[in-house]
């Protein structure tokens, strides 16, 4: 296994900000990237594993627990906002009911309430969207509050577990966004 931390000569610490990754990361690609004449496509691609594993908070928290424990983390179910990721699961699910819907809409008062249906989910969804920015500021207050008092492996893996399942949520929002609006901009120019 590698040390991602070393390969970007960062010290093993949890709170690294990913523009630090980042910067990291290009100073040892300027040498190591195969179109250089000093470059190495091995070792590149190592060193770009590496950003890859490090930029995202629950997999560089997971890294670390594994590197300081030699055992990968077990995944715990995230902790507190329930309501939250619920709320996000009934977009999804209405998203995947009001899509086909609209679609099979045919007169022109079919089309206009669907596309009143689609523009309130747009909405919720959006709200939802917020409240996700406000939970992943705590979450980066959190590590930041863990780095401080680095280490704690427990801590860390919920807060990877955290991470990676409030992650999960904005994807599946941001999906769920990108397929209304589209749906919405489509039925507008169907109707003039």
């Amino acid at each position: 296994m590698i040390d991602a931390f070393r390969e970007l000569d960062l010290p093993r610490r949890p709170g690294h900000p990913e523009s630090e990754i980042k910067t990291a990361f290009l100073e040892r690609a300027k040498t190591l990237h195969p179109d250089r004449q000093t470059g190495d496509a091995k070792k590149f691609e190592s060193l770009r594993a590496a950003y890859d594993l490090l930029k995202n908070p629950a997999t560089r928290l997971r890294h670390l627990i594994t590197l300081e424990t030699g055992q990968s983390p077990k995944t715990a179910p995230p902790t507190g906002h329930f309501e939250l990721f619920s709320a996000v699961c009934q977009i999804v699910e209405q998203t995947r009911t009001a899509l086909p819907e609209a679609t099979r809409a045919s007169n022109s008062l079919a089309r206009s309430l669907a596309a009143v249906q689609l523009a309130k989910l747009i909405k919720a969804a959006s709200e939802i969207a917020s409240r996700l920015d406000v939970m992943e500021q705590n979450l980066s207050s959190r590590l930041a509050d863990l780095d401080a008092s680095w280490p704690q492996l427990e801590a860390a893996a919920t807060l990877a577990s955290d991470f990676a399942f409030t992650a999960k949520c904005r994807h599946q929002l941001s999906e769920c966004l990108f397929e209304l609006n589209d749906s919405l901009r489509g039925m507008r120019q169907g109707n003039t």
